[in-house]
């Protein structure tokens, strides 16, 4: 099984809201950085599963749901983004050619989270998914940050760090952190100096954490998440997840 199949096969079971309700803390701070940009419409979400997030998105930032699109590259999740009313596209980014109702700079917005670490060649895939944002306009993107303060931690006790690739597609050490379906996990100025190739102004580098809203009760899950959320705001990227957004000149 291929890198690719193994990713399919691997999202095609994902929940819409397992994800919502797990990573809650990175969709707030996205959004916050969304209104803060001042995003606009027309806006597209790749690895948009149903609709949660642009829901929340459209809602927040009074956005037109008709000027919203949603792409995914299993055709199930985009049938509940439908529903709700979005315009949708399936798109295996790897594999399978751009949609021909996907127009060269037809987006003010592209939003890119959780996505490029999946990616064999993201380079190559950016460089076209890129060709469809307008002059001007905003590409936000999210990805685990290999430069955490829990990952440092991780190396410096011989350990894999967090999310990292693993050794095989299916095989990883008894314990580990690593995912399966990673291939690029990177610090933030791989990612800069990816965009800024692809002729992209960087305009912001920051940090977010993939945590519910409500850590729970459990002592070391509320200090994991309130340490994050704390380093979020401290200048030496050791973030859990980089949040990058870029201009199109």
């Amino acid at each position: 099984m291929s890198v690719v199949e193994l990713n399919q096969a691997s999202y095609e079971q994902s929940s819409e809201d397992w994800n919502l309700s797990r990573q809650m803390r990175r969709f707030d701070r996205t959004l916050q950085v969304l209104t803060e940009e001042r995003a606009g419409a027309p806006w597209i979400e790749f690895g948009a599963l149903s609709g949660g997030f642009a829901a929340m998105c459209s809602d927040a930032l009074g956005l037109n749901r008709s000027d919203v699109w949603c792409c995914d590259f299993v055709p199930t999740h985009l049938g509940r983004a439908a529903e709700r009313g979005f315009s949708v596209a399936v798109w295996n980014l790897e594999t399978g050619p751009r949609p021909a109702t996907l127009r060269p700079g037809m987006f003010q917005t592209i939003l890119f989270c959780e996505i490029i670490e999946h990616l064999v060649a993201p380079d190559q895939v950016l460089a076209s998914v890129l060709e469809l944002l307008a002059p001007g306009g905003l590409f936000v993107m999210t990805t685990p940050n290999l430069a955490s303060l829990g990952n440092r931690v991780r190396l410096l006790r011989g350990l894999t760090p967090s999310l990292a690739p693993a050794p095989g597609l299916r095989f990883k050490a008894p314990g580990s952190l690593a995912a399966l379906d990673h291939l690029r996990v990177c610090v933030a100025d791989e990612w800069v100096r990816l965009l800024e190739s692809l002729d992209l102004r960087v305009t912001r580098v920051a940090g977010c954490t993939s945590a519910p809203r409500d850590p729970g009760t459990s002592l070391r899950g509320r200090a994991s998440v309130g340490l994050n959320t704390l380093l979020e705001r401290l200048p030496f990227r050791l973030w859990q997840n980089a949040l990058i957004t870029a201009r199109k000149s």
